[in-house]
């Protein structure tokens, strides 16, 4: 995991510094879409995505399928024994994108 979030971090260095950013750690200033429709969103949630797989057979993981394993970009991919009753859980890989 730690390695993982190494990794993650070193991108979003690269990204900082290819995008033009003022200081490492931060990304230039992003404008996703323009106002119109129904407003303005400049939102995360089209910036960074995951994906959550089991190692050994490559299938999907999604948020709470299978039951009792998560995958969402705030807390990674995760499942805890016992929860529910009886899971054991399996070993996960996850993948960033931006």
């Amino acid at each position: 995991m730690k390695s993982l979030l190494v990794m993650l971090a070193s991108g979003l260095f690269t990204l900082a510094l290819v995008g033009g950013a003022a200081q490492a750690g931060e990304t230039p200033w992003l404008d996703r879409d323009r106002p119109s429709g129904v407003g303005e969103y400049e939102t995360t949630k089209d910036l960074l995505k995951i994906e959550c797989r089991f190692k050994d057979d490559k299938s999907p993981v999604t948020q709470g399928s299978p039951k009792g394993y998560h995958c969402n970009v705030t807390e990674g991919g995760w499942c805890k024994n016992g929860d529910p009753a009886g899971l054991t859980c399996r070993d996960m890989e996850v993948k960033y994108k931006w």
